[in-house]
């Protein structure tokens, strides 16, 4: 089985990838309906690792092929990116729920409320729950708003171009694995 990791790559680190390019080579690795994502993890922190001896867990999806559409989740990623960076420009974590709608055009409501907006529970648990039940995932929609999440803290912060970029390909790939994926192994 292929495993994906930055060796799939054609440079030598996967750092300057754009999420649009990461989403083409990954769904490239997928074999047999399986896509398999090599990590390198610890108590702080996950990426693609970087090869056979920085693997430290193998995430194997089951992949529905008629949902891959690498275009149309790039361009929906890079569009939910750029809402995001947006959303943060305005207040981002700072907007209250009952000013969001006066603060936020229509659309940009919808997605502060959708990935962005705080869970209202202090329960580690039911956060989950709730921000898997906001995005309508199967496999990794609790994922999907935390990433969301980081990238509108990295953007208030004015975090350097190269960390905002790795966590906008953490975010292309959850969200993309939350489209296409029926389930983890």
């Amino acid at each position: 089985m292929k495993i994906f990791s930055q060796k799939a790559f054609k440079r030598e680190s996967a750092e300057e990838v754009a999420p649009a390019e990461y989403l083409e080579v990954m769904f490239a690795n997928i074999e047999n309906g399986k896509l398999a994502i090599a990590r390198e993890e610890d108590e702080l922190h996950s990426d693609l690792a970087e090869g056979e001896g920085a693997i430290t867990r193998v995430y194997t999806y089951s992949i529905d092929m008629s949902k891959v559409d690498v275009k149309v989740i790039a361009e929906g990623v890079n569009s939910l990116i750029s809402d995001l960076k947006e959303i943060a420009q305005k207040g981002g974590f700072n907007i209250a729920a009952e000013n969001a709608e006066a603060v936020l055009s229509g659309r940009l409501c919808k997605v502060w409320a959708k990935y962005v907006r705080k869970s209202v529970s202090e329960n580690e648990d039911d956060m989950i729950t709730e921000y898997a039940a906001r995005i309508g995932g199967k496999v990794c929609g609790a994922s999907v708003v935390n990433r969301a999440q980081r990238l509108v803290r990295m953007f208030e912060l004015g975090a350097p171009q190269c960390v905002v970029l790795d966590e906008a390909r953490n975010f292309a790939e959850v969200f993309a694995i939350n489209i296409c994926a029926n389930k983890v192994e």
